[in-house]
């Protein structure tokens, strides 16, 4: 965890969520009423980017119910510089991070949907490749946006669209565009294609379940057990928040012992 990066966004507005380990010492000030608390974070010497100053940080201490999202009794930890608990509940917190790796179903988009699995870029100069790489990402928010229009009318998840088809639909509807037309025209022709995103709906999706085991022998996680049979899948409609016991310490209480190595951030 390097706090000096989390003081630069800091001081930029951007307000940061992520898993805090064990070892990070916090002073810990006092619980909020949605189940976190307000702890400080101070720089230490020895890290090889010390922050300047300290850093407050709210704290979400949680369990997980169900061996199928976590580990049983292991309590994780969360951070983050959002510090208002009625702006960002607990629990809302907690949903965003267990979806964090959406952003790998974004890469896919990116270079598999919009880029046909091209392997470069066209352009031959690194001004040339940031203009491209800026327009895929314009026209990936352009379309996702749409795609989130069209779920709000219907009161559906956005998960339930599908990108791929909504690129085809959106690439239809702009061939379909002749000249200028009227702005009734437009908003006919545009409610038109918000109806069709939806045409085609994704099943509903379930939990996404994580053994946490590798394949090769490593200290962090269990050895892959060829002959266990998958976890049972989650039931449509089952949320991660349901699994999900926020651990309420009292006034004063510390995390660590006195024996815990600190690690330097």
């Amino acid at each position: 965890m390097a706090g000096a990066y989390l003081e630069a966004l800091n001081a930029k507005g951007v307000r940061a969520l992520l898993a805090l380990p064990s070892t990070v010492a916090l002073e810990r000030v006092r619980n909020l009423p949605d189940g976190s608390y307000l702890a400080r974070l101070k720089p230490q010497p020895r890290a090889l980017y010390p922050m300047q100053h300290p850093l407050w940080l709210r704290v979400i201490e949680y369990q997980i119910s169900d061996e199928r999202l976590g580990e049983a009794g292991h309590v994780y930890r969360l951070a983050t510089t959002w510090l208002n608990p009625r702006t960002a509940p607990a629990k809302a917190l907690l949903t965003l991070y267990q979806e964090r790796w959406e952003i790998e179903l974004v890469i896919d988009e990116i270079k598999t949907h919009l880029r046909t699995q091209l392997k470069v870029l066209r352009s031959h100069t690194p001004e040339g490749v940031r203009q491209e790489l800026y327009a895929l990402f314009l026209v990936h928010y352009a379309i996702r946006a749409l795609m989130y229009r069209s779920a709000l009318q219907a009161d559906l998840d956005p998960d339930r669209l599908s990108f791929s088809e909504a690129v085809f639909q959106i690439c239809e509807a702009v061939a379909d565009e002749r000249g200028e037309v009227a702005p009734a025209v437009q908003q006919r022709r545009t409610e038109r294609l918000l109806q069709r995103l939806r045409r085609n709906l994704l099943p509903e999706r379930c939990l996404r379940i994580n053994r946490r085991e590798l394949k090769q022998v490593y200290r962090k996680y269990k050895p892959k057990k060829r002959d266990v049979p998958p976890p049972k899948p989650f039931a449509p409609g089952e949320r991660f928040v349901d699994f999900v016991i926020i651990v309420v310490r009292p006034e004063g209480s510390k995390q660590l012992t006195e024996a815990t190595p600190l690690v330097p951030i």
